[in-house]
């Protein structure tokens, strides 16, 4: 219950628009990683929250 979304390296999320590149840290409650956009060719970082912290979070879409 309230674990880590599994992400792996290469790992394409947000039906193909970015790419997992590197783990940029992580905390109490989520892990930040660099990503790789593939429609605006640029690096963003991304934030995963736990599952716990989630339930409070409101989704925002990238």
């Amino acid at each position: 219950e309230g674990g880590y979304h599994p992400i792996l390296l290469n790992d394409v999320v947000k039906d193909g628009q970015y790419t997992i590149i590197h783990k940029l840290g992580h905390g109490g409650f989520a892990t930040v990683w660099l990503a790789q956009d593939m429609i605006e060719k640029r690096y963003v970082a991304i934030k995963i929250l736990m599952a716990v912290a989630s339930e409070d979070a409101m989704n925002v879409d990238i």
